[in-house]
């Protein structure tokens, strides 16, 4: 959206019959409102509003819980994630292939650690790894703001800030939704939260 600097848009998704694209929160909603532009390239990349592709249409909110230690974390609960996902719409012709990748097979939940993975994304292009694990806790700095997630897809480094929305492929089948990452590790909502989350049906192959 306008307010953010860079982001991948991951690939599109059927909801209710309807096309829409599938990135992060983060890249097509923090700071926006049901109905912003979605630019395409964004503001990082000289992006204006003469760039715009879609309208922002849905998003599952991201509890944040800086302040909150320890012990009052355990007894409220609802400050844990499982996704950072959003969804616009998509308003000009498209193709739905993923760059250096093609078309995707489909979705796939079954992920087991070792697995070879890969995504491509606006930053690092075309990376691979390997999954570190398949539910781990992680806490995840939003400019100052922490989120902890749970249940979340660990990999070997493959996401670098402006990847984030990047879609995490196994066997060219959809696995998860790339959200962040350091030089140590990547990680990736698991890709049926994403859907249960924001109700989609299925991919667009």
């Amino acid at each position: 959206n306008p307010f953010i600097t860079a982001g991948t848009l991951g690939g599109f998704v059927k909801r209710d019959g309807e096309v829409l694209i599938l990135s992060n929160w983060h890249v097509l909603a923090e700071g926006a409102k049901k109905g912003d532009p979605i630019l395409q390239p964004g503001r990082y990349d000289n992006g204006t509003l003469d760039d715009k592709i879609g309208a922002l249409v849905d998003w599952h909110p991201i509890k944040f819980s800086s302040g909150i230690t320890g012990k009052i974390r355990s007894l409220f609960c609802s400050v844990e994630n499982e996704v950072d996902a959003a969804l616009a719409t998509i308003e000009v012709p498209y193709v739905p292939e993923i760059n250096e990748v093609g078309r995707i097979s489909g979705i796939t939940e079954k992920i087991d650690i070792g697995d070879k993975v890969s995504k491509s994304g606006r930053t690092t292009g075309y990376t691979e790894g390997r999954v570190l694990s398949t539910n781990a806790t992680v806490k995840v700095d939003y400019d100052g703001k922490e989120a902890l997630f749970v249940n979340q897809i660990m990999t070997t480094p493959l996401i670098r800030p402006g990847d984030s929305g990047s879609w995490l492929l196994k066997n060219s089948k959809l696995c998860g939704l790339c959200f962040a990452g350091s030089p140590r590790v990547g990680l990736a909502n698991p890709i049926k939260k994403v859907f249960e989350k924001l109700r989609i049906q299925s991919v667009v192959k």
